[in-house]
């Protein structure tokens, strides 16, 4: 064999190669073209889907729409619950004294199961306005200078008055009678 047979071989195998390289090429571009086409085509059918959707919760009524609303309640009531109590699971233990007799609802006048509830039924509810009505009051105790969160920030402006000296007392003196 020849250089030059040779160097046509090596030609060849070349050209082989590079229309290997090509189609290769252009099939890759092909798949891609079809890729799109094809999410195009899902996303048009999402989109009238999701209009449709639409278009039927617009013509819901207004009970209806509360009752949806109700029902997403309910279905995280239970997740809403338990990050709302999360504080109380760091409380060691509660004492409860019940004194009848000092007036309002305990004067002794309607037993507790009266009103419908017991008192392990009271003590949960109390907790729980008090999760809910935290934030409230801390701002308000933090706006007459009370630290809420320990006792020391409940008490801290109750030492500073007991800090201050007492202003002396005016005594009568002859001139004043």
């Amino acid at each position: 064999m020849s250089a030059l047979d040779k160097a046509e071989a090596v030609r060849t195998m070349a050209n082989a190669a590079a229309e290997k390289v090509r189609i290769q090429a252009q099939g890759e571009a092909d798949s891609e073209v079809l890729h799109a086409e094809a999410a195009e085509k899902r996303y048009a059918v999402e989109a009238a889907g999701k209009r449709a959707i639409n278009e039927a919760d617009n013509t819901l009524s207004g009970e209806q729409v509360a009752m949806q609303v109700r029902l997403a309640l309910i279905k995280y009531l239970p997740a809403i619950i338990r990050e709302s109590v999360k504080p109380i699971e760091h409380i060691d233990g509660i004492k409860i004294f019940q004194l009848d007799g000092f007036g309002g609802k305990g004067d002794g006048a309607e037993p507790s199961s009266a009103s419908g509830t017991n008192l392990a039924d009271q003590v949960v509810n109390s907790a729980l306005r008090y999760r809910g009505q935290a934030p409230l009051v801390d701002m308000l105790m933090s706006e007459i200078g009370l630290k809420a969160g320990d006792i020391n920030g409940l008490t801290q402006a109750l030492q500073q008055t007991a800090d201050v000296p007492p202003a002396p007392k005016e005594t009568a003196t002859p001139e004043d009678e």
